[in-house]
């Protein structure tokens, strides 16, 4: 067991005068034992500074234990909490209040630990949360109201609670009761999440399993279309692909461990494509198609370009062709016109120019 000394001042209070003492404390758990300098535990009423602010407690001790109830006041004098105590312990009902007198939160304790039903209310008084306890365990209907941003109106969100552990379905809505999010658990560690845009469409929705995503994640536009979808395994993607607005495709890739590998595709909002290749584990590798003003076909290995690549242009005639060596140009370039003829050709050799020949 942890014990904690402490040497602190403090006023007792009496019909007559306050009598500054001096007090040690020694904290078991939950417990506080309050003791004079003479080692002896303290009994009365007692006005004790919680820090040099000018806040200030009120408690009765018996045989240096807390009895009954403890009020605490900020340095304007003004009471912001009220306890119950029993043999030094919490004990009953434990009230917060806002600066106006009214209640913030209220909760209750069985020796020290929260107990039964916890409620918080803002400074109209209204109720915004309410919650569950067991000898300090969260169970059954959690609900709580939260204010939207730059707006009078209450997202409300309702959660449950099994031995201290999520269950059930949890969602959170508007005022106009439409979902934001709706969480549903399979098992403490494994649920479903959607999430839905103002308009009530959805929005998102993946599963997640002990902290890693888990089978297919999908995100959605606000019209109801496809944005993207994920396949998981292993809390690590294996497939990615986009769409624009319409519906029509952007991306597909395919993925092992997390980095890229297998093909990828990329197309335009046309429905053309303008790069297509492969990767193996997250590297470039084999044949590669640029397709945007013209089109280029590459070579790579391991990430770098090796063989030929080729380059056309917009109206699809070959304009130069030749070969890289890891990412370095070797051999032979030529160069065509229109008529894919000919035009020039120029000799590479370890990346550096050895002669040039025009025709």
């Amino acid at each position: 067991m942890r014990l904690f000394l402490f040497l602190m001042t403090f006023f007792l209070l009496n019909s007559h005068a306050q009598e500054r003492v001096d007090f040690l404390t020694t904290k078991f758990g939950k417990q506080t034992l309050y003791r004079g300098l003479d080692n002896k535990p303290l009994t009365g009423f007692f006005k004790i500074p919680t820090n040099y602010n000018g806040e200030y407690s009120e408690i009765h001790l018996l045989k240096g234990k807390i009895e009954g109830k403890r009020k605490d006041f900020n340095k304007e004098g003004v009471l912001v909490r009220t306890e119950n105590y029993k043999d030094g312990f919490l004990q009953g009902k434990k009230v917060l209040y806002n600066r106006n007198g009214s209640i913030r939160k209220e909760s209750f304790y069985k020796k020290g630990i929260i107990d039964g039903t916890t409620k918080t209310y803002n400074l109209k008084g209204e109720e915004v949360s309410i919650e569950h306890y067991k000898e300090g365990i969260r169970i059954g209907k959690w609900i709580s109201k939260h204010k939207q941003f730059n707006s009078k109106n209450y997202n409300t969100t309702t959660k449950y609670f099994t031995n201290g552990k999520p269950s059930g379905t949890w969602k959170q809505v508007n005022e106009n009761n439409k979902p934001i999010w709706i969480k549903k658990f399979i098992t403490p560690t494994h649920y479903k999440k959607q999430e839905y845009f103002s308009n009530g469409e959805l929005k998102k929705e993946f599963v997640k399993k002990d902290g890693i995503s888990y089978k297919t994640a999908k995100e959605y536009y606000d019209n109801g279309v496809l944005k993207n979808k994920y396949i998981y395994k292993n809390g690590k993607h294996t497939y990615r692909a986009d769409n624009y607005e319409d519906g029509k495709p952007k991306f597909i890739g395919n993925y092992k461990n997390g980095k890229s590998n297998g093909e990828h595709v990329h197309y335009n909002e046309n429905g053309i494509i303008t790069r297509k290749g492969n990767y193996l584990e997250g590297k470039r590798n084999g044949k590669w198609i640029l397709n945007t003003t013209g089109k280029k076909i590459i070579s790579y290995k391991n990430g770098k370009k090796n063989g030929k690549e080729k380059i056309y242009s917009s109206d699809g005639k070959l304009f130069s062709e030749g070969a890289y060596v890891n990412n370095i140009k070797d051999g032979i370039w030529k160069f065509y016109n229109k008529q894919e003829k000919v035009t020039k050709e120029v000799s590479y050799k370890n990346g550096k120019r050895v002669f040039e020949k025009k025709y």
